[in-house]
């Protein structure tokens, strides 16, 4: 754990803003709008566009593949189960436990915001957010694996990025995003340890 202190402290910092930001307006709706009103722009929201397709499963299977090329077998199929844990996980809440929970745009009217009438932005199935809970574990898992400072802080701001580009697109409360990020960085640190076990089993076995 130590060892990962480069991407917790950031990535904490993010879960604890989003935290604070609740405590400051309990209501998530006027959270939502404090956060829009002060920052949304076109600009902004083309790049945020951007940034949060690396929440998408695609980028687990980019990570996979490198793994493979450099024989890094285990690597490769600690993400593939982290994605599948990260799916089942996040499609169980959203379609089982939250049925069907409401989405911003689905309670916020258009004309209190500065979107267009007519932009597809999905209304239902919000509680966690998807791509949050698949960057958090993504960038957790890579973290955990590569030590160097750099590396860690970079992959604590990209998914931290993910997160607060899903509130700033209005496709999810700042509730989804904390739960996103708090599912994925564990399900990230289960993978991890329990590959690494694993890992230590088999070595020890092998040498008996």
């Amino acid at each position: 754990m130590k060892h990962s202190l480069y991407f917790l402290i950031p990535a904490g910092l993010f879960v604890m803003f989003c935290g604070i930001f609740l405590l400051l307006f309990p209501d998530k709706g006027e959270a939502q709008l404090a956060i829009h009103y002060a920052l949304y722009n076109e600009t902004g929201a083309y790049i945020m566009r951007l940034i949060t397709h690396w929440g998408e499963a695609y980028l687990i299977v980019v990570i996979m593949a490198l793994g493979v090329y450099h024989k890094r077998y285990m690597f490769s199929l600690s993400f593939a189960v982290g994605g599948l844990l990260t799916a089942v996980f996040v499609q169980v809440l959203k379609r089982q436990i939250f049925i069907a929970a409401p989405r911003p745009m689905s309670v916020i009217p258009y004309s209190e915001t500065f979107l267009e009438m007519g932009q597809r932005i999905p209304l239902h199935f919000a509680f966690p957010s998807g791509h949050t809970t698949t960057a958090f574990m993504v960038f957790t898992l890579l973290a955990l694996n590569f030590k160097r400072p750099a590396i860690q802080v970079v992959c604590a701001l990209a998914a931290s990025l993910v997160g607060f580009s899903r509130i700033y697109l209005m496709v999810h409360w700042i509730t989804d995003v904390l739960a996103g990020a708090s599912l994925g960085i564990g399900i990230a640190m289960a993978v991890y340890y329990a590959f690494k076990k694993w890992a230590h089993k088999k070595t020890v076995t092998l040498s008996e």
